[in-house]
């Protein structure tokens, strides 16, 4: 690990702080995943909705304009 060699050369504090910006980088890596899960499957569900009701629409119109 030749980077945190260099690290430890610089002084003994900065890795510390770097492993704890580590530790609340990952914790708030995770939180990104989550809200980006929650967002998809919120995207995901509206754009059902929405192809669902368009197609409904587009089938009432049709059926409208043949009738």
């Amino acid at each position: 690990m030749p980077l945190d060699c260099k690290l430890l050369q610089i002084g003994p504090s900065l890795p510390s702080a770097i492993v704890l910006h580590y530790e609340k980088s990952w914790s708030f890596i995770y939180i990104y995943i989550y809200i980006y899960i929650y967002i998809y499957i919120y995207i995901y569900i509206t754009m059902l909705f929405i192809l669902n009701f368009s197609k409904a629409w587009l089938i009432n119109t049709v059926c409208h304009e043949a009738l």
